[in-house]
């Protein structure tokens, strides 16, 4: 079971002022979170605090802050069973001109990584070749291993991690991205 609160945040690659974030959850979405900004991923500033939410998709605009750094801060589950976005979106205006910003896409957003927690092998579902990075939760690289296409599961050894909370990241060669949590036993 998932546990309360969570959080999961994109780096933009630069400062930027953010307008607009757009998040399309699974049926395991938050009912109350928080979205926020952040120069250095240490100090948060809120940018809307959503309470009572009951949609699948929350297209948040008039929104207003800059930083590197967006988190969704989620407080209470409306399901059991944790969080899960499909697509984290992100939109504004670059610190030295307009252009694109993040938009994470989910690449296999019905696979789910086992077993969880995990004490020693962990399976990770792929639907096509990329890269995987494991992150502890201060957001430090673990381990990072290339997938190939022809793997249908990946496996990853994470005996060597130390007990804790650890964000795996599969990225494949487009830039799409899934990000699923796990818990090192």
């Amino acid at each position: 079971m998932g546990a309360a609160p969570q959080w999961i945040y994109v780096d933009l690659g630069a400062t930027y002022a953010v307008s607009r974030v757009k998040l399309l959850w699974e049926a395991a979405y938050a009912t109350d979170y928080l979205v926020e900004i952040s120069a250095d991923a240490v100090t948060w500033s809120p940018l809307r605090a959503v309470t009572g939410n009951g949609s699948l998709t929350n297209d948040l605009t008039g929104l207003s802050g800059t930083g590197k750094f967006v988190r969704i801060y989620c407080q209470t589950r409306a399901l059991p069973y944790g969080y899960s976005l499909y697509d984290f979106e992100v939109y504004g205006t670059a610190a030295s001109g307009s252009r694109a910003l993040v938009t994470t896409r989910a690449i296999a957003p019905e696979a789910r990584l086992y077993p969880n927690p995990v004490s020693r092998l962990l399976k990770v579902p792929t639907a096509s070749a990329g890269v995987l990075t494991i992150t502890d939760a201060l957001g430090r690289v673990a381990h990072t291993q290339a997938v190939t296409a022809q793997q249908a599961v990946a496996e990853v050894d994470v005996q060597s991690l130390r007990p804790g909370l650890y964000f795996l990241t599969l990225r494949d060669a487009t830039g799409g991205s899934t990000v699923q949590q796990f818990i090192k036993q």
